[in-house]
């Protein structure tokens, strides 16, 4: 369903962080639970 674009799962994804900023998005995800459902990874 997702593939075929039936699904948007856009808004799941919470935060959004460079690829450089692996440590702060690792912080985000034990620190803040609540608000961090979905960290997504991103090239430059």
């Amino acid at each position: 369903m997702i593939k075929n674009g039936l699904v948007d799962v856009k808004p799941l994804i919470s935060h959004r962080f460079l690829l450089g900023q692996m440590d702060q998005a690792m912080l985000l995800c034990r620190d803040d639970k609540a608000s961090a459902v979905k960290v997504m990874m991103v090239r430059e």
